[in-house]
């Protein structure tokens, strides 16, 4: 086990800091079919028949980036002054007919090619890849032949190999790994959901198939299982590096300071991250889960436990955008609606008819709570220790989303001049500077979400969270004002800043350039 890699990162990042932005492969990539690509679950969830996608968008064109990524991605990686891009592989893109008597199935040669014009790219730009094995995107046919993440004795099988092919050829090369970007999020919204891929739930008036009691913590299991059997490929090659996966995770602010107030935000913690990264660190699932969920929740075999436990190299990859008030109910429970209603928990924006903070135009969902990702890494750091030092922290996605406005001039520069995103960098940056100067939280690097405008899943083109503007149609890349702020005061930082402290947003009619 190479535990010495925690030290190693935490020292070099004593002296720099790692900034970087983020996208996903199904977000940007487009040319779906090119070069023997098969389909995934968002493929096919995203068919203009289903309506599923907002405005029956699909994978195509994206920001085109399979034929774009050295003309213009990777130019406007160099423009934010940024060393570190974290993107993903498309798995069907790597390998094709994997089955039980073949769990590797058949190489890609021309998908594989790809990915290594693409590292070596970034590389000789000398901006370092952050690579996720899995975004969202599982094969079509593992999930039509195997039910995916439902089938715990194949799908880590499946996983093993695909992520033994990509550490074998990128392993050398890369240094910073994530197996699952955030794997709550499909079990919330696709296995409890029809709002997600692959579209399974209880409800047969919104999913013909699924069960949302019982599938969201199978597949969760399975997650897991797949995890492990990565990380276990990745120190039996003896790759040096990173490894993890990436967790999603709103900060609960307890609604009033009752006891049963507190207890249930700590729940509400719990049950996003703790789910996952608790089996990682510990060797089971949260406490308070298994007493409510039972014999629901599938039990760790002692060999799973193995696989599991300790399946992380002292880093969490951190995925947070907004905040609730948690506030204590037995109402979900009364229910019975299944991994929705499996808690005591309610999630509130609102307190004293005041919203948590400014919400995000057009984006429900999102709202501007800086103080949260300071509150939410006191957590993790209080959570998962190694001996007197909290584990460190990596933000692999933080970012601000706006309604898109279309293509005309007067909306146009309203877009362009973001000053909303801009702000809740800045004040989420401050207060992340803030966490690491005065509670001892261990934060070592910082990916905003996105570098450019994209396919935002089941919103399809309406939701822009670019720090680059995409015109879609002519697939023109323009920096916005935030994308010049970042540049010209975050990515040249070597530590974070002293008192959280960083230069004003511009203000409308300045010039930002």
């Amino acid at each position: 086990m190479k535990t010495c890699i925690f030290f190693v990162l935490a020292s070099k990042t004593a002296a720099e800091f790692i900034w970087g932005a983020s996208t996903a492969a199904w977000q940007i990539e487009g040319y779906t079919q090119a070069d023997g690509r098969l389909p995934s679950i968002w493929d096919e969830f995203a068919r203009p028949i289903y309506g599923h996608v907002a405005g029956k968008a699909t994978g195509d064109p994206a920001d085109k980036d399979y034929v774009f990524y050295k003309d213009k991605t990777i130019p406007l990686l160099q423009g934010l002054g940024v060393k570190y891009y974290r993107m993903s592989i498309s798995w069907t893109r790597i390998l094709h007919s994997q089955t039980k008597d073949n769990p590797g199935g058949v190489l890609n040669k021309a998908g594989l090619a790809h990915y290594a014009q693409v590292i070596s790219a970034l590389k000789g730009a000398g901006i370092e890849p952050v690579i996720t094995l899995w975004h969202w995107d599982t094969p079509l046919e593992l999930e039509t032949k195997y039910g995916s993440w439902l089938d715990k004795t194949h799908m880590p099988l499946f996983f093993e190999a695909y992520a033994g092919v990509v550490f074998s050829n990128f392993g050398k090369f890369c240094t910073h790994w994530i197996t699952l970007n955030e794997p709550h999020t499909p079990l919330r919204l696709g296995y409890s959901n029809q709002w997600h891929a692959p579209g399974r739930c209880s409800d047969r008036k919104a999913c013909k198939y699924g069960d949302s009691a019982t599938e969201p913590y199978t597949a969760a299991h399975t997650m897991l299982l797949s995890h492990g059997r990565a990380v276990k490929v990745f120190r039996e090659l003896n790759l040096d590096g990173v490894i993890g996966l990436s967790l999603s995770g709103d900060y609960c602010e307890p609604y009033s300071n009752s006891k049963l107030d507190k207890l249930a935000a700590e729940h509400c913690m719990e049950w996003q991250v703790a789910f996952f990264f608790d089996p990682i660190f510990f060797g089971d699932y949260p406490k308070s889960m298994r007493k409510i969920i039972g014999k629901r929740l599938p039990k760790f075999t002692d060999e799973e436990v193995k696989l599991v436990k300790g399946s992380h190299t002292g880093v969490y990859f951190q995925n947070h955008y907004t905040s609730v008030y948690a506030m204590h109910s037995k109402e979900n429970r009364k229910r019975k609606c299944g991994f929705h209603c499996d808690n005591e928990f309610a999630k509130l924006v609102k307190k004293d008819g005041q919203l948590i903070g400014k919400n995000a135009k057009g984006i429900s969902w999102l709202y501007s709570y800086p103080p949260g990702l300071r509150k939410f890494q006191q957590w993790l750091t209080k959570r998962y220790r190694s001996g007197d030092k909290g584990i460190a922290i990596i933000v692999s996605e933080n970012g601000w989303g706006d309604v898109d406005y279309g293509y005309n001039p007067a909306t146009y520069a309203k877009e362009m001049f973001d000053v909303d995103r801009c702000n809740y960098y800045r004040e989420y940056i401050g207060n992340m500077s803030l966490g690491a100067q005065y509670d001892g939280v261990n934060v070592v690097g910082y990916f905003a979400w996105s570098l450019m405008d994209n396919l935002e899943w089941a919103a399809g083109y309406t939701a822009r969270f670019g720090l680059a503007y995409v015109d879609f149609e002519s697939q023109k890349r323009t920096p916005k004002m935030s994308y010049h702020w970042f540049k010209n005061f975050i990515s040249s930082l070597k530590a974070l800043p002293h008192n959280g402290g960083l230069p004003l947003c511009p203000t409308p009619g300045a010039n930002y350039v």
